[in-house]
Parts: structure tokens; C-alpha cells; sequence
């Protein structure tokens, strides 16, 4: 994937010239995120061709910006109304929310409170959030939670023998990850069926691909997960670990049909497993079925309050970050 972003701002502005310096100095430290805007094709012929064959052709995400610029915004509207036509993403960008459209107001749409001392920081944090789950890119922080979650004691009671894998588990924990891989393929050699060694041998991977910053190394490391997930279903096809685990793998992997299948089996073998309610809500957030989202996160906050500061950052919601009814279920005190 190209990882293409097409910034669209009012060139002779200088409030849309310092967002747009903003948007490339937060690609650049992503890293995978490449910035294209129409200064780089201004000296082709049938320059307003050119820029929407490029959005519609090479462009994977929109970003617009919204000034109070002299010329007024509409080659911004223009390139906006080429990428939501082509199916791009879209994240707009507005010196104030009036700025924009009416037809464009239910988009998603970052104000920067410029008037703040801390404006820069939080701006540059809304969109770095929005990229990393436009593009699933490994978010950091989110990493240490996804940690700090792991073991729970519904998870454990699944384990065959948690006592004899306390060592990997400790090394997981501690973010040591190509660590554990040698420990458990340890274990593996000694006992190829080892169900609780093979489970979190696909834990590791996970975590693995969830921080590598390579696209292509990520999605190795969750078909290893797969295939280890596949490897522990043909021993007991009905493990409650191993389905929400190949579920998650399926769905970092793009594939939501099938993982769609495993949740379905797992919540019928188990309803009250939280952790695979979570799942579903998540997946149901990626498919962006607000209704079957809220749902399966009700149930998940229910069994388990502590989803609620989980979710809080979790990049699967983002598209309901600033949905009210998401809200008031995220930051509700019951």
C-alpha cells in the first residue's frame, strides 16, 4: 500500500499553509504515510484534471483544509467532492467548524482551538489518531494498554495449565516479545501440542505485528498468528481462546467476514466472555455498525468495567470517538 495523503488547503493563506505544514510533519513521523498536495502538479496541463485524476488514481486518504483564506475555499470543495465521489477517505481540517459546508458537516472534521496554549499538541494528536486507524498503523501507547490488559482471569481460566507458562507470560507482559517466541518454541519442542504454549505463541505475534512499523512485516506476523490460532482450533476446535484469537488476527488482517464467524461461535459457546464481547464490538466499530457496536460493548462493560478506560484509546472505535451515545456508555460512572 502507497499510504498516499492528498492535502487540498488555499495555497496563498497562511493559516491553511501552517496546517498543511503540520499534516507533513505528522506523516513524516509516521513514517509510512507519504504528502502530495496540488503545488507538486501546479505546472501540469489541465492542472484541475491532473489533481482529480491523481486523488481518484493514487491518492488512499483526502485531507481538507478550511480557511478564512481571501480566495475563499473552493478548490478545497472541488478536490473534497473528487475524493468522497472515488470512495477515498476523507479527514477535514477548519479554522472554525462554519467554515465548512453544510453538505460536508456530517465528515470528520478536526477545529484546532488555536486560542489554547496547548492547540498545537492536541491538534497534532487528533490527527495523528485519525491517520494511525485510517491507515492501522501500530500505535504505541496503545500498545503498553494492550499489555497491561493481559492476563485476565477469565482469559486464565482458559488456559489449560497457567502455573507451568507463568514464565512467558511474565515476558510478554514486559513487552520482551522476540524473547518469548524462543521461549515457547522451547516449550513446542518439548510438547508440539501444548495448547496454552501455542496460544500465546500467537499472543506474541500479534503484539509483534501490532508494533511493527513495517506493513509488511505487521502482516506476517498475524499470519503466523493465524496459522498458529488454525494450529490450536484442529487440536480443540471449540477453544474460546483460540477463536477470539484467529478472529482478531482475520480481523487486522482485513478478512471480517470470517472473523465475524468465529465471534458468532465463540459468544455462542461462551455469552458471557467478555473479552470476546469486546472483540465484537470492535469488529462491529470496523464495519461501522454503530448499533451492533454499542451493543456487544454494553454487554463487554457489563461483565467488565475496566473495557471502558481500554476503549477510551482504542483505535478499532475511532470513528465513534465524538458519537454521544458512545459517550455516554465510554465516560459513564456505573
Amino acid at each position: 500500500m502507497k499510504n498516499t495523503i492528498f492535502v487540498s488547503y488555499t495555497f496563498d493563506d497562511k493559516t491553511a499553509v501552517s496546517f498543511r505544514e503540520i499534516v507533513g510533519d505528522i506523516a513524516h513521523q509516521l513514517r509510512r504515510l507519504s504528502i502530495a498536495d496540488g503545488k507538486s502538479l501546479i505546472y501540469v496541463a489541465d492542472f484541475s484534471n491532473r489533481v482529480a485524476e491523481f486523488i481518484k488514481d493514487e491518492a488512499d486518504c483526502l485531507i481538507g483544509i478550511f480557511t478564512a483564506g481571501k480566495h475563499g475555499n473552493s478548490n478545497v470543495l472541488y478536490e473534497v467532492g473528487v475524493a468522497v465521489g472515488a470512495s477515498k477517505k476523507t479527514i477535514l481540517i477548519a479554522d472554525a467548524r462554519k467554515r465548512v459546508p453544510s453538505m460536508l458537516q456530517q465528515n470528520d472534521i478536526i477545529t484546532p482551538d488555536t486560542g489554547t496554549l496547548t492547540w498545537l499538541k492536541d491538534f497534532q494528536e487528533a490527527l495523528e489518531k485519525r491517520l494511525r486507524f485510517y491507515f492501522q498503523l501500530p500505535d504505541d501507547h496503545f500498545l503498553e494498554n494492550k499489555l497491561n490488559r493481559r492476563y485476565s482471569a477469565e482469559e486464565r481460566k482458559h488456559l489449560k495449565n497457567p502455573s507451568r507458562v507463568e514464565l512467558p507470560i511474565d515476558i510478554i507482559r514486559s513487552g520482551d516479545f522476540w524473547k518469548a517466541v524462543a521461549v515457547l518454541r522451547g516449550y513446542l519442542a518439548d510438547d508440539d501440542k501444548n495448547l496454552d504454549a501455542i496460544f500465546l505463541l500467537s499472543e506474541a505475534h500479534y503484539l509483534l505485528g501490532f508494533s511493527d512499523k513495517d506493513p509488511t512485516e505487521r502482516d506476517a506476523h498475524f499470519r503466523e498468528q493465524l496459522k498458529l490460532t488454525e494450529r490450536g482450533l484442529s487440536l480443540e476446535p471449540d477453544h474460546i481462546l483460540f477463536l477470539n484469537a484467529r478472529a482478531i488476527a482475520l480481523m487486522r488482517l482485513g478478512e471480517f467476514d470470517r472473523a465475524d464467524k468465529d465471534l458468532k461461535r465463540l459468544l455462542q459457546l461462551e455469552e458471557g466472555f467478555s473479552v470476546g464481547q469486546y472483540a465484537a464490538a470492535c469488529l462491529a466499530a470496523l464495519n461501522r455498525d454503530k448499533a451492533l457496536m454499542l451493543s456487544h460493548f454494553k454487554n463487554a462493560v457489563r461483565m467488565n468495567p475496566d473495557w471502558k478506560n481500554f476503549a477510551k484509546e482504542d483505535p478499532d472505535f475511532m470513528a465513534f470517538f465524538e458519537d454521544a451515545e458512545w459517550q455516554e456508555v465510554v465516560y459513564s460512572r456505573d
